[in-house]
């Protein structure tokens, strides 16, 4: 007997435009979908979200935005949902994810040939620089590719996700540590043997005008200060990215999304 997948739809209180149209997308997924409640970071008060966000600060990571915090705290409580399930696999998806119901059943499909240790990332990265560097080669089934450790910090969003009890687990383990962006998935991994696969079934909206976190992310890139220092440390930076997808393609890797 095939195991049930559940599907967890983060989703805003204030947004119900979104899951209308998200019903009229995914027509047969959507009414088995578990809608999360989402926290509005922005509507924390002063003294928790400082609490959050004072331990990732000072352990070196950048301060996250309230929307950010909101994000984090949402994909963390979708994640302690599902490991107070008796289900070993999930699909997490956002609400302004865009696919059919095909997409779904594929995802699921997919979700149940992976191995324990890992989190599959269905896509999604449209409108993204970083996704030039996600590399992988071939899983053997489906168009689902293991990603190298190399690629995780290139891998963005959240808006459609697996994981495994396995791989859950370790994120919250992580973000124990200190609160991280939801999309952390190289800081996640670091010190966990788990492994990131990729396999484009969904996609995310290039107009990104319309998401809550990806403004709150433009607004903190442009209100950062240029300096001789900074422009120096993003040249470095490109430089290892550039020699670390050569290594990848030397040992095999390949493009994939």
């Amino acid at each position: 007997m095939k195991q049930h997948v559940p599907i967890y739809l983060v989703s805003l209180d204030s947004d119900s435009q979104r899951r209308q149209e998200l019903s009229s997308r995914f027509p047969g997924s959507y009414p088995s979908m578990e809608w999360i409640r989402a926290t509005d970071g922005r509507k924390l008060h002063a003294a928790t979200y400082f609490k959050l966000v004072f331990p990732a600060v000072s352990a070196g990571f950048r301060m996250l935005s309230p929307a950010e915090v909101g994000c984090s705290l949402s994909h963390i409580e979708v994640l302690k949902r599902f490991l107070d399930s008796a289900h070993e696999r999930c699909l997490v998806i956002e609400d302004d994810v865009l696919g059919k119901d095909e997409g779904v059943n594929v995802a699921i499909e997919q979700m149940l040939e992976v191995p324990g240790n890992a989190v599959v990332i269905f896509g999604g990265q449209e409108g993204m620089p970083s996704r030039k560097y996600i590399l992988g080669k071939a899983a053997g089934f489906g168009r689902v590719y293991r990603l190298p450790k190399y690629s995780n910090n290139y891998v963005l969003r959240t808006c459609c996700y697996g994981v495994t009890r396995e791989s859950a687990k370790a994120i919250l383990d992580s973000h124990d540590q200190c609160l991280k962006l939801a999309d952390a998935w190289g800081e996640f991994f670091k010190c966990a043997p788990i492994d990131i696969y990729f396999s484009e079934v969904f996609s995310h909206p290039e107009d990104r005008s319309a998401s809550h976190i990806e403004q709150s992310r433009i607004a903190i890139g442009k209100s950062s200060k240029g300096s001789a220092v900074l422009f120096l440390k993003k040249r470095w930076a490109r430089l290892k990215r550039k020699l670390g997808a050569l290594a990848c393609l030397l040992m095999g890797y390949r493009r994939v999304s």
